[in-house]
């Protein structure tokens, strides 16, 4: 079985990063899909501007690894936010 970039890259996002996160098990491979998506849409926008503006932006695996980190970090103050809004509401009961 040959595994194109894009399978590379969902799996990355998949197996690695998103696994540790306490995210529906569901939601865990449309995620995956949107950071490949995310990617992919950047890299291809990234051959418009060199032929409509003649200047080079580079899309690297690394920036690949900051699109997911971020995406991690924002899911953990989430998660958090909603934590601190359960507890409240528990509380308040």
């Amino acid at each position: 079985m040959k595994l194109t970039c894009r399978d590379l890259l969902s799996n990355f996002a998949f197996n690695v990063n998103l696994r540790r996160y306490t995210v529906d098990e569901k939601m865990k491979p449309p995620l995956a899909e949107m950071c490949v998506n995310m990617h992919s849409s950047v890299r291809d926008l990234t051959e418009r501007y060199l032929l409509e503006a003649r200047r080079h932006f580079y899309v690297t695996p690394t920036s690949y690894l900051e699109l997911i980190s971020s995406y991690k970090d924002l899911l953990s103050k989430k998660q958090k936010e909603a934590g601190t809004y359960t507890r409240s509401l528990q509380s308040s009961t």
